[in-house]
């Protein structure tokens, strides 16, 4: 006779990383892993009568809707400014884009746009570095002022 081990299995339970947790995004209805890859991460800090309660839980958009929705947002502020319609948005900054830079060539016949209005981004990226004192944002500013005004005159 064969003797059968009958042993009482538990039943086991698969603890899943939080990757394999799916989340719905609330704008586009679509399922993604709950990381921080997709969703950004809010902290909620709440008064309870113990004490203070830190829940860590995701947004409920995603980060692709979120990006969607906050050009659809800067799009309608530059609209508001250029005194436009949404839909004519693109044509008008095109325009406007044209009205501010000037093209030139350099010898390696490459063209390359400076803006008219010398803003500190851009200078900074002149420099190409992250931190640049407001004195030589200053200076540059002034020397392409005067480079420019040599030039034309």
């Amino acid at each position: 006779m064969n003797k059968l081990k009958t042993e009482t299995q538990l039943p086991q339970t698969i603890v899943m990383p939080s990757a394999f947790v799916l989340k719905k995004c609330t704008c586009c209805n679509l399922e993604f892993p709950k990381t921080e890859y997709y969703f950004f991460a809010k902290v909620i800090k709440q008064q309870n009568k113990s004490g203070l309660a830190i829940y860590h839980s995701y947004r409920a958009i995603c980060k692709s809707c979120n990006n969607k929705k906050g050009e659809a947002n800067r799009i309608k502020k530059r609209c508001k400014e250029m005194n436009c319609d949404v839909s004519d948005y693109r044509e008008n900054w095109k325009k406007q884009y044209s009205e501010t830079r000037t093209k030139y060539k350099t010898e390696t016949t490459k063209s390359k746009y400076h803006s008219k209005n010398l803003t500190d981004t851009y200078i900074k990226q002149l420099y190409r570095s992250v931190k640049v004192p407001k004195e030589m944002i200053e200076t540059k500013r002034l020397l392409i002022e005067l480079k420019r005004t040599l030039k034309n005159n």
